[in-house]
C-alpha cells in the first residue's frame, strides 16, 4: 500500500516533466498577400490581413512602398507589433520595406493598417501566421541585404535551429513598368513551395512583396534564397531572412489563470500532502 501512495506523486511529477519538454515544430497556419494601387489619388495607408489561426500564433506582416524622393518612412502599426526590420532597397529613388511581428490575441484574421509618411500610388504586402512558436524568445536570428541592378534579389543565409521555420521577405521595385495587371498569388501546398506574391503597379510606379517559408529539422545554416524577377530587370531590392524558434506559445492574455504546469504543481503538492496525512493518520490508528 505504501508503494502505491508513493507512486501517485511520482507519476504526476513525470507527467509534468513530459508536458514541459514536449513541443511541436513550428507549423504554417496561414499566408496572405495584399495590394492597393491608384492612378489618380495618392495614399499613405493600406491594409494587410493577418490570416486565420489560433490565439497565441506568431504573426508576421511585411509592407512595401516606393520611395521616389528618398524621404519615405513607415510609422509603426497600432497595437503590440514588434519591429523586425525597416529599411531601404538598394540604389536610389526606389522602395522601402517594413516587417513587424506579434503573438495573435484572437483566432480570426485582422486587417492591420500599414502607414507611411509620403503619399504614393502603389502598395504591396503579405503576412505569415505560424503556430508552435516560442512565446518568450521567438526570433533565433535575422539578417537583411539590399541591392540594385540585375534581376535577382538574395535573402542571406542565417543560422537556425531544429524544428524552426525560416521566413524570407523580399521587397523589390522594377525600374520599368511591366506589361501585366496587378496580382496577388498565394501557395500553401506543402508539396510545393510555400509562398505569397503581391505585385502592385500603375502606369508609372511598381512595387512587389514576396514571402517564402522553409522548415528545418536540424541545426545549421539555412542557406540563401534567390528571388528572380522573370520579366527582366533591373530591380532595386531588399531581402530579409528570419529564423523562428519552436517552443511553447504564450498563454492567452486574459485573466491571471495558472498555466498547465502551475496547475500540475498545485495538484502534485495537494496529492502529496493528502498522501502524507493519510500515511501519518494510518500509523496513529494502527499504533
Amino acid at each position: 500500500m505504501n508503494r502505491s501512495i508513493l507512486f501517485i506523486p511520482v507519476f504526476i511529477l513525470s507527467l509534468l516533466i513530459l508536458s514541459s519538454v514536449s513541443q511541436a515544430d513550428v507549423a504554417l497556419e496561414d499566408l496572405r498577400g495584399n495590394i492597393r494601387f491608384s492612378s489618380e489619388v495618392p495614399f499613405n495607408t493600406a491594409v494587410v490581413e493577418t490570416g486565420n489561426g489560433n490565439i497565441g500564433d506568431f504573426e508576421i506582416i511585411a509592407c512595401s512602398v516606393v520611395n521616389p524622393n528618398e524621404v519615405n518612412n513607415f510609422t509603426p502599426p497600432s497595437g503590440t507589433w514588434v519591429p523586425l526590420d525597416t529599411g531601404d532597397c538598394g540604389g536610389s529613388n526606389t522602395c522601402i520595406g517594413g516587417i513587424w511581428s506579434r503573438f495573435a490575441e484572437i483566432g480570426g484574421s485582422q486587417d492591420i493598417n500599414c502607414n507611411w509618411t509620403e503619399n504614393n500610388f502603389v502598395f504591396a504586402a503579405g503576412s505569415v501566421r505560424l503556430s508552435g512558436v516560442d512565446g518568450e524568445n521567438p526570433i533565433i536570428n535575422i539578417d537583411c541585404e539590399q541591392g540594385a541592378g540585375g534581376n535577382t534579389a538574395v535573402a542571406p543565409s542565417i543560422n537556425t535551429e531544429a524544428g524552426s521555420a525560416v521566413v524570407r521577405i523580399f521587397t523589390f521595385s522594377p525600374l520599368t513598368v511591366p506589361n501585366f495587371e496587378p496580382f496577388v498569388s498565394v501557395n500553401t501546398n506543402p508539396m510545393e513551395e510555400l509562398r505569397y506574391e503581391a505585385f502592385s503597379l500603375n502606369s508609372f510606379q511598381v512595387i512587389a512583396n514576396d514571402g517564402l517559408i522553409d522548415f528545418f529539422d536540424i541545426d545549421g545554416p539555412s542557406g540563401s534564397r534567390d528571388l528572380i524577377y522573370t520579366e527582366g530587370g533591373p530591380i532595386s531590392w531588399r531581402a530579409c531572412s528570419i529564423a523562428i524558434r519552436m517552443g511553447t506559445p504564450p498563454p492567452p492574455e486574459v485573466a491571471e489563470v495558472p498555466t498547465l504546469n502551475e496547475w500540475g504543481l498545485i495538484a502534485f503538492a495537494a496529492l502529496t500532502g493528502i498522501a502524507g496525512f493519510w500515511f501519518i493518520r494510518r500509523r496513529q490508528i494502527t499504533a
